[in-house]
């Protein structure tokens, strides 16, 4: 898989749901509000960031389905390249994870082209279809009979604090809250919409390997201050190459079941479709991550 398909999975699956919306100051948490019964043990003995994630576990919990439109943006730092793809995304939280990204534009010298693919996690397998060569990959990433939750931290290939406790994060991230419009020169800060929290994530090192436990040498989260939700990732790598997804249009909860077929169907194109096909089981020695 092409290395910025494999990044944009790889954070998507990672952060699940988000939100369209933010804007707010550095510190400033008496505008995070939850709609939901905060599972806070010795509250007063917990730090500000402690309780965001407390709260974020439990936001994260609740939400079953979610779709946006969203942008993609990979700029490598050494060699200044751009590349911009805009789509919608659709992620089943619960009762098994999934998702689906389908892309349908990139930007090339500044101009929009049509440039359909869509890229499908159904539970078991992933599916890649590029419809300009009518290209259609099936692999298995899931051992038959195992499940795989890509939200679940260890397990997945980017673990995220969405849905995962307070402590899981903390053992894996040095994590701190910082002003949201830090460093966004390159993104249109005034279009996201006010009140907004953001999170600096840096990678833990193991203690064994003294490497970092991530492939990121930084994340960074943007998140709607009343609803809890992701509206802006941003990872780094030690090379100074930088992805941005951003997202727009978010609806919770609203993808039906006849929806959810059409946005995680994984069928096999029919022999004399015009399609070309390959097909890929899970092999042993495979490892459940796209």
């Amino acid at each position: 898989m092409r290395y910025w398909i494999h990044r944009l999975l790889m954070i998507f699956i990672a952060i699940g749901p988000m939100d369209p919306t933010c804007r707010g100051q550095e510190g400033d948490t008496s505008t995070v509000t939850c709609h939901c019964a905060a599972h806070e043990p010795a509250a007063e003995e917990l730090s500000p960031i402690e309780k965001l994630l407390d709260r974020l576990e439990q936001r994260g919990k609740e939400l079953k389905t979610l779709q946006a439109d969203f942008t993609y943006r990979r700029t490598q730092g050494l060699l200044g390249d751009m590349q911009v793809r805009r789509g919608r995304l659709a992620h089943v939280h619960q009762p098994k994870p999934r998702f689906a990204v389908h892309f349908d534009e990139r930007v090339v010298d500044g101009a929009l082209r049509k440039d359909k693919q869509h890229y499908i996690f159904d539970g078991s397998w992933l599916v890649e279809k590029t419809f300009a060569n009518k290209m259609f990959i099936k692999r298995q990433i899931v051992a038959p009979g195992e499940t795989f939750d890509p939200l679940a931290i260890g397990k997945g290939p980017f673990p995220m604090p969405l849905g995962q406790k307070r402590e899981q994060v903390l053992k894996l991230f040095e994590v701190e809250q910082i002003d949201p419009a830090e460093d966004l020169e390159d993104v249109d800060f005034e279009k996201l919409p006010e009140q907004c929290f953001r999170l600096k994530l840096i990678p833990k090192k193991d203690e064994q390997t003294g490497k970092p436990v991530v492939d990121f040498a930084r994340v960074d989260l943007w998140y709607n201050a009343e609803s809890l939700l992701p509206v802006m990732v941003r990872t780094a790598d030690e090379s100074e190459n930088q992805t941005d997804v951003i997202l727009r249009n978010t609806e919770v909860d609203q993808l039906d079941e006849q929806a959810a077929a059409a946005w995680f169907d994984t069928t096999t194109p029919k022999p004399g479709s015009g399609w070309r096909v390959q097909i890929k089981p899970w092999e042993q020695g495979d490892t459940a991550a796209p």
